[in-house]
């Protein structure tokens, strides 16, 4: 009995020691990948940000992997926001970790203005003071905007108070995009070269867009009768739109 009862003890020990040598070889053979194979499977598409993240706190390895080239961060962005690579050039160096953690910042102060918009606000109009917390707001503007547009797309009839504000203030931001360019306009020289020589302007009227305005196309660029003429044209159409 002794015999038999050996024979089976030193037959589960060496099957506990192939267990655990194939428990310690698998996270070694995972690290001992090539860098480029590990950047495939990290970027596969079937990992979060969280996963991403998870991934970077086991070991040093992984973490480089994940960090070094940027490619990894770059395809998470991509992923959660595909509109926004569009203002990105290839030959332009970014770090896609910060610009993950910048944009997912501006996107939670984005939220958080337009909750408290639907809690202060109550009637049909926006007090013009009402916007004072966005133009405070730090960060890329363009972050900002695309999380309003993150809003607007929701899908069916959900959130629609939020989806009211937020068409508010993103027709405020671009607003005030348009007021800073044209006064940066009428501040140029008037012997300036203009980009806007030739072509033709929109000017807002009663809410939305008048037909077509072209400028004149001569040598130099517009006066400064018609400069003011578009600034006084745009300033009648946000009036109107209020």
């Amino acid at each position: 009995m002794a015999s038999v009862a050996g024979d089976s003890a030193m037959e589960v020990v060496p099957a506990l020691a192939e267990e655990a040598a194939a428990e310690a070889t698998g996270p070694s053979c995972l690290v001992q990948l090539p860098g480029e194979v590990l950047e495939y499977i990290l970027c596969s598409g079937s990992l979060t940000a969280l996963d991403i993240g998870r991934v970077s706190s086991t070991c040093r390895r992984l973490r480089e992997v994940c960090q070094s080239s940027g490619q990894v961060w770059k395809e998470q962005f991509r992923v959660r926001w595909p509109s926004l690579m569009k203002h990105y050039s290839p030959t332009d160096y970014v770090n896609w970790l910060e610009e993950y953690k910048v944009r997912q910042k501006a996107g939670l102060e984005a939220r958080k203005i337009v909750a408290s918009f639907s809690k202060r606000f109550f009637s049909e109009h926006v007090p013009c003071n009402g916007f004072s917390d966005i133009e405070n707001l730090e960060g890329p503007e363009i972050f900002f905007e695309d999380e309003l547009v993150c809003i607007l797309n929701m899908e069916g009839r959900k959130a629609l108070t939020w989806k009211y504000y937020a068409k508010k203030i993103l027709y405020y931001l671009r607003q005030q995009k348009i007021l800073n360019n044209l006064k940066a306009f009428l501040q140029q020289p008037d012997d300036y070269e203009s980009y806007l020589e030739g072509r033709s302007v929109c000017l807002p009227v009663g809410g939305g867009f008048a037909a077509e305005q072209p400028l004149r196309a001569r040598s130099n660029c517009p006066s400064r009768r018609e400069k003011k003429a578009v600034l006084v044209g745009f300033r009648r159409g946000r009036q109107h739109s209020k």
